[in-house]
């Protein structure tokens, strides 16, 4: 099993908050335990990284660097600060660890270069992508038949106020063909 760690700004935002469940019930949930995590700063107001990690299982990191030593692969959070990705980044991407980078990539067209340019001299894979795309709902919808027609295009969300990302909360949409010229 593949040893994952979160490195955010500050752990208790959504992604992070949700992120856990999401990742336990996905399709590689055999696959990936998430191991360690880490956080920049705490914001008043909300849970210091002790408290996120008794609450969601993960073992408390004491630096950003613990994570990347002791983790097989990494995911940068930080969905609200995108500013702070490259920063976060740099020392993992210099071990060549796998890295995802949560959406927004980047702020900046030179951070995100920079992390290209780490990710290429380092030989390090490096990804961003958003997180719905492993949900249960969005797995099925992908799979899904509509009048014997492949499904190609889906769209996935959360249900308003929901803290949850079950295939019972989760709602999906779909259609056969992507959309043409009017008329």
């Amino acid at each position: 099993m593949k040893k994952l760690g979160f490195i955010d700004h500050y752990i208790d935002n959504w992604h992070s908050n949700h992120f856990p469940q999401m990742i336990r019930e996905s399709a590689f949930k055999g696959d990936f335990e998430i191991a360690l995590a880490w956080e920049e700063t705490t914001p008043p107001g909300k849970k210091p990284l002790a408290e996120w990690c008794r609450e969601y299982g993960v073992s408390p990191a004491a630096s950003l660097e613990q994570v990347v030593d002791a983790c097989d692969c990494i995911l940068i959070l930080s969905p609200d600060d995108a500013d702070r990705h490259l920063p976060l980044s740099r020392y993992a991407l210099r071990l060549g660890k796998p890295v995802c980078i949560d959406k927004p990539f980047a702020d900046k067209t030179r951070d995100a270069r920079e992390m290209f340019e780490l990710a290429a001299k380092f030989k390090t894979p490096l990804m961003s992508s958003s997180s719905l795309r492993f949900t249960p709902a969005l797995a099925a919808a992908k799979k899904a038949k509509i009048r014997d027609k492949k499904v190609h295009y889906v769209s996935s969300w959360a249900a308003a106020g929901s803290r949850s990302t079950s295939s019972t909360s989760s709602r999906c949409s779909w259609r056969r063909s992507a959309p043409g010229p009017a008329g």
